[in-house]
């Protein structure tokens, strides 16, 4: 385990994160201290809860642990939230998509504060029309 670098984990409904985990190793090669978590039907918020515990702690370093979920308000995003009650060193961030994933992995060597904005900033700037785009070059 590399203990300069924050852990990550991916925490979503199904396998989204899963796959997300798989592109991203598609693009960037190996991670290390990366995990992916899918909440499954029969998974219960306490269920969840344990099982992120359990992951975040694999991948804990003294850089900390990011977590990323998939939508505000569901099981993975709650369970995130009651961690990082009660554990520090840890960042948990909803909504993530490809852009976002793919610079949190480049930027783990930075604080979780400057990682967040990076994030944040990423997700905003990585929502675009591309048909809107397309018809402005167009004219």
């Amino acid at each position: 385990m590399n203990s300069k670098i924050a852990g990550l984990v991916l925490i979503s409904h199904g396998n989204f994160a899963l796959e997300a985990l798989k592109s991203a190793e598609m693009i960037m090669g190996h991670l290390e201290n990366v995990k992916a978590l899918s909440v499954v039907p029969g998974m219960d918020l306490k269920d969840t809860v344990k099982k992120l515990e359990e992951t975040v702690n694999e991948v804990k370093g003294h850089a900390g642990v990011i977590i990323m979920t998939d939508i505000i308000g569901g099981t993975p995003s709650n369970a995130a939230g009651i961690l990082t009650s009660s554990m520090d060193n840890v960042l948990a961030l909803a909504g993530f998509n490809m852009p976002m994933l793919l610079e949190v992995l480049i930027s783990r060597d930075l604080c979780l504060n400057d990682i967040a904005e990076r994030i944040c900033d990423v997700g905003k700037n990585s929502i675009v029309n591309i048909t809107d785009n397309v018809k402005k070059s167009l004219k």
